[in-house]
């Protein structure tokens, strides 16, 4: 069966608070060539797409693009630096008394230094965001191959139309 080299493919997995978007182009080349465009947190399942694209496709030039909507809520958490903070209460306090200034340091004024709060990406569960990307891949690289090969018979009828024209002006 002719195949086109040329094609797109889009699937996407849908969880409670999550939805994985993934597409794929192909383009002609000699030889397979994998770009891939993962979210950051995604990033360490790079290499199981590369081999999950190898499986399904032996050449051409494919772009890969994932996107991520997550819109749980406990995905990062709020750490605070309480050293950071007591040594910024103990530096304002000697200012305080180096310039005999009235008042105490409050609350209020730590909390304006930006640097105490920091926030920290949960831990993610590998195993279970590739279960959901492989979902998502997979129906993207089975649309692509659909119309790989929809694009290929109509090049196989384009082919054999110009052999047909060329036999009869012989």
């Amino acid at each position: 069966m002719i195949k086109s080299m040329t094609g797109y493919g889009r699937g996407e997995w849908q969880g409670e608070h999550k939805r994985i978007e993934a597409e794929i182009r192909s383009f002609n080349h000699r030889y397979l060539d994998v770009s891939i465009r993962l979210p950051r947190k995604l990033n360490p399942l790079e290499g199981q797409v590369r081999n999950l694209l190898k499986q399904r496709v032996s050449r051409g030039r494919l772009e890969v693009s994932v996107q991520l909507e997550d819109t749980s809520d406990g995905e990062q958490k709020l750490e605070l630096d309480l050293s950071l903070a007591r040594d910024i209460h103990l530096a304002l306090k000697n200012l305080q008394e180096t310039l005999g200034l009235p008042g105490e340091v409050r609350l209020e004024t730590l909390a304006n230094f930006r640097d105490l709060f920091v926030r920290k990406e949960m831990e993610i569960d590998l195993e279970k965001e590739w279960t959901s990307l492989q979902t998502a891949l997979e129906n993207a690289l089975t649309n692509l191959e659909q119309m790989r090969q929809n694009e290929g018979l109509n090049l196989k009828s384009d082919f054999l139309n110009r052999l047909k024209a060329v036999e009869d002006l012989a």
